[in-house]
């Protein structure tokens, strides 16, 4: 053979290994993008629909499905799954096709589960076939993660694989924008697996790498790192409000730079010298330290630090797991159960009040952050890695900078374009033309889940849009969280409807729930602080004053605790009510959520009633409708104003709590009438009901029950 054909045959084949890389790494992506959709859903499936749906708490099956995954540890299982890949994700795929269509919710948490264990399965399996492939998969897992990240920018936080589908979005018409009229995403997610499946189907693998022993519990670090670094990858970065939200700034202006952030720590992590440094590990460290314990400002400047070094430290955490792979078992099963271990400890930080060391975890989020922070520190400063030459002979590439560019130019760049033209091109639509009154609005989204389990971000929007209410106060809001699949509903609504002030409340770190507000209205001050809570949920308080058309309104939105701490409770009421006496300047309204009966409902015992009676008495504020007796947790109050009109609105399967809405004069009023000018039955209770078959809103009378008293059902 000639030189020139020799140079060819060489040229050729390099072309062919390329070709072959890019789409073996398209299909790692896909797996590692399924997987990452399916990881953030899953605590959803099992903690709140499980509440209402099931019963029980869920956290069992929760257990239960990431134990399960650690399996992956016994030889057997992990030499299957290193060789029937296809057949995993294949087996996985149902879990995408099918969700939009079962009407169970036990079906659709049993289909996710299966699937969470079978791509845990893959994506596990492949790690230790040879350096090579366990490179494209650390790509796969790290640039799916960047589209992830990317495409909710765009989505305004929602997950669009299971926000933009038919069970959750019946209305087409209203539908956002990225459903394309036909919200099927979950059906185009199953569509792109089933390419991958045929891609492993057909790919050739290399012969098993021969591994050298690992020296006695030289695998410990490593396999702690693995699980920490890939949880806190989840934990913090599958979304990029949950750091902003963590800290109380806006997620929308600052959650680009977390996205950087990733792109920066990914394509760094190839300088092993930087990794290994201790001044980058310090910085590691301070980062985490000032994101739980810094201002707003700094607090975030600590994140943006976490997100460079959790994504600069991947490969290093990768290539010192694939020297322990003669032990690979024990080191697999730990590194899963570190993983399950921290996303539980997550969920222990809210139920605490379920679960056993409640005490101990309480609010706590700390402990994870920090436990993973020093793992993946210990492996960077004290494991060994191979040499260049090794690497090189090895087959483990450097950063795929193409890829990143790549991703960046055409997928990061555009989302980041549409996000932030999104507010000249969908200006708002609601119409608060009224000279007199302002209409508002409390709602307790409970997590952003519909009754049936479905994502409710979009017919949430519909709602809103249709109650035509210029302040929106949203309890239970926080959904920046693992247990409530890294979400921020406050930053879709208000974009969705086009209402540019809002204020997001206390910082995650600092509640338990959240209590959130969007307004028309500019907002000329805002007080934001942790009500007493010594003993139970963390509670949060708003304190805003609004310009409405040139006059001050003041609007305070707060969530209490929960009535198994009834000393919180007692203490938040006295701290409200001593807030809102001395407010006799301008008007107010304050939407609450007080966990009280009101106080002409006299079959309650009084202490259900405490609460209620002393934010009328000792607070001086007023009921709109005192007669009211349905209400239980959300109320409306006013002083220093008249309320025009008052309604519940049955928001039916979207969630199982009400929203109540009224109308409000703006200015000052010296009238000290307490009811609504039309106090008919129709004027102050009407339902809200959506019917699935034909697509439309439409209202009913209340009716009375023997005692004539006026039922929301």
């Amino acid at each position: 053979m000639s030189a020139a054909a020799s140079d060819r045959c060489v040229k050729d084949n390099r072309a062919s290994t390329g070709c072959s890389w890019t789409f073996g790494l398209l299909s790692d992506g896909v797996l590692w993008l399924m997987l990452w959709c399916l990881l953030c859903e899953l605590p959803n499936r099992i903690f709140f629909p499980a509440l209402v749906a099931m019963g029980f708490s869920g956290l069992e099956v929760f257990l239960a499905v990431h134990l399960f995954t650690a399996l992956i540890g016994i030889k057997l299982v992990w030499r299957f799954c290193a060789n029937w890949i296809s057949v995993l994700l294949a087996a996985s795929l149902p879990a995408f096709y099918y969700y939009g269509e079962l009407e169970d919710h036990y079906e659709r948490s049993i289909y996710i589960g299966v699937a969470v264990i079978f791509l845990s399965f893959a994506a596990q399996g492949a790690l230790f076939h040879s350096p090579e492939r366990s490179n494209r998969l650390l790509w796969g897992q790290n640039l799916s993660l960047l589209l992830l990240i990317s495409v909710r920018f765009a989505c305004k936080s929602a997950l669009p694989v299971w926000s933009f589908h038919r069970g959750a979005t019946p209305q087409w018409k209203n539908a956002d924008p990225w459903t394309f009229d036909v919200p099927q995403f979950d059906k185009y997610m199953a569509c792109v697996g089933l390419l991958a499946v045929m891609y492993f189907g057909v790919e050739k693998l290399p012969a098993m790498h021969p591994h050298t022993p690992t020296p006695t519990l030289r695998w410990v670090i490593p396999a702690l790192a693995l699980g920490t670094n890939q949880f806190l990858l989840f934990w913090l970065f599958t979304c990029h409000s949950v750091v902003p939200r963590w800290v109380g700034v806006d997620s929308t202006n600052f959650g680009f730079y977390i996205i950087l952030g990733l792109f920066f720590g990914f394509a760094l992590s190839s300088q092993w010298r930087v990794v290994q440094s201790q001044l980058f590990n310090l910085v590691g460290l301070v980062g985490g330290y000032q994101l739980y314990y810094g201002d707003p400002l700094f607090g975030f400047l600590g994140g943006l630090a976490v997100a460079v070094f959790a994504s600069a430290s991947t490969m290093y955490t990768y290539v010192s797991v694939f020297k322990c792979a003669s032990v690979k078992g024990r080191t697999l099963f730990l590194g899963q159960l570190t993983f399950v271990f921290l996303e539980f400890t997550t969920v222990w930080n809210i139920a605490y009040m379920f679960l056993d060391l409640g005490d101990t975890f309480r609010e706590s989020p700390h402990y994870p952050l920090f436990f993973s922070l020093v793992c993946i520190s210990l492996n960077n400063m004290i494991t060994n890695t191979p040499a260049e030459r090794e690497i090189k002979n090895g087959g483990i590439r450097t950063v795929p900078l193409k890829a990143l560019v790549a991703l960046f130019v055409l997928v990061t760049c555009p989302c980041y374009v549409y996000r932030y033209t999104y507010a000249i091109t969908h200006p708002h639509k609601v119409d608060v033309s009224s000279d007199e009154d302002i209409k508002v609005m409390i709602w307790n989204v409970h997590t952003g889940y519909a009754d049936n389990g479905y994502d409710n971000y979009v017919l949430a929007a519909n709602f809103a849009q249709d109650m035509k209410a210029g302040v929106i106060a949203i309890l239970e809001s926080d959904q920046a969280r693992v247990v409530t699949g890294n979400r921020d509903q406050v930053e879709f609504l208000g974009a969705s409807l086009g209402f540019e002030y809002h204020s997001y409340g206390v910082q995650t770190r600092d509640s338990t729930w959240g209590c959130s507000f969007i307004s028309l209205y500019p907002v000329k001050a805002s007080n934001i602080t942790v009500l007493p809570s010594p003993y139970g949920t963390r509670s949060c308080l708003i304190d805003a004053i609004l310009d409405v058309k040139g006059n001050d309104f003041n609007v305070i939105v707060s969530h209490f605790s929960t009535e198994e701490f009834p000393e919180d409770l007692k203490l938040q009421t006295n701290a409200v009510s001593q807030m809102t006496q001395d407010k006799n300047e301008i008007p107010l309204t304050v939407l609450c959520y007080i966990t009280s009966a009101p106080m002409s409902a006299l079959w309650y015992p009084w202490s259900e009633r405490e609460n209620y009676n002393t934010l009328v008495t000792k607070g001086t504020l007023k009921d709109p409708d005192p007669n009211d007796f349905d209400r239980w947790c959300q109320y409306i109050f006013y002083k220093n104003t008249r309320v025009k009109s008052f309604a519940h609105v049955d928001t039916g399967y979207m969630s199982d709590t009400e929203a109540l809405v009224a109308d409000i004069e703006f200015r000052r009023a010296n009238s000290t009438a307490a009811q609504p000018e039309d106090s008919s039955v129709d004027a102050k209770f009407y339902k809200y009901f959506i019917d699935r078959r034909e697509l439309k809103y439409w209202y009913t009378k209340a009716i009375r029950d023997s005692e004539n008293r006026p039922l929301i059902w």
